[in-house]
């Protein structure tokens, strides 16, 4: 959708007609990149937004640019193992962070110094790796805190747990070490905002404190 076309209704173009998976969208170097998924095969591709053919780019469910378009987080498993990628855009080269889970959620700082992702415990404890215990999960107490938020820190190369939180709707601010939070109402299934929550991300402990309260 190109705002400076002066005809409104012709101010969208098509990129690519072969189809293209929801959620994730980039642009870097006069390209779009997409994600499709194929035969249970997820592909990164790219494709100049004049029109043109499209370049599988990489193999990941999900990924993420940095604002400054430096990096690219990907979700991909390294060696049989989970973790994500980061893809250094300029040199092509790449880094395995290791995690326990499976990651499918990215969210940079505004300066690219630090990517955000989630530990979501929800999709676990049942199936093969739990030898589908349905009764001990059934006596599992309900964890109301299911999603772990951590960050992964650029100038160091570590990883650490930020904080424990109910779901996964969080937005960055300008300063890296701010994060906010959206509580949603589970009674209305999402319609209603109780209250929004900044998270003091630093190297210390987390804490949320309330930022604004609705009802």
């Amino acid at each position: 959708y190109d705002f400076s076309v002066p005809d409104e209704a012709k101010r969208h173009t098509v990129v690519d007609k072969n189809g293209a998976g929801e959620g994730y969208i980039g642009y870097y170097g006069g390209e779009v990149y997409f994600i499709e998924s194929e035969m249970e095969k997820d592909t990164i591709y790219r494709i100049k937004p004049e029109g043109g053919v499209r370049k599988a780019f990489y193999g990941g469910s999900a990924f993420a640019l940095s604002p400054n378009n430096a990096y690219m987080a990907i979700s991909a498993a390294a060696g049989g193992k989970n973790s994500f990628l980061l893809l250094d855009m300029g040199t092509g080269a790449t880094t395995a962070i290791p995690a326990d889970f499976a990651v499918y959620e990215f969210l940079w700082s505004q300066d690219g110094s630090r990517v955000y992702y989630f530990e979501n415990r929800l999709s676990g404890g049942l199936g093969e790796e739990a030898g589908e215990d349905t009764q001990a999960a059934v006596q599992t107490p309900q964890d109301d805190y299911p999603f772990t938020l951590w960050a992964y820190e650029l100038s160091s190369g570590q990883s650490r747990p930020v904080c424990d939180l109910p779901g996964a709707s969080i937005s960055v601010s300008q300063d890296p070490d701010r994060l906010y939070f959206t509580y949603f109402d589970a009674e209305t299934v999402g319609e209603k905002i109780r209250a929004t929550y900044w998270i003091e991300a630093g190297a210390q402990k987390a804490q949320a404190e309330p930022a604004q309260e609705g009802g």
